[in-house]
């Protein structure tokens, strides 16, 4: 996605209500992007 860390899809409009979702506490980077 080059240098984006995710796209914008605007035909997409419904939140997804089945599966699990993974949350990560947000590190300090300063200033960089890290993408894993």
């Amino acid at each position: 996605v080059g240098n984006r860390s995710s796209e914008f899809h605007p035909e997409v409009r419904r939140v997804r209500r089945e599966g699990s979702y993974i949350y990560e506490e947000f590190m300090p980077t300063g200033g960089t992007d890290v993408k894993v």
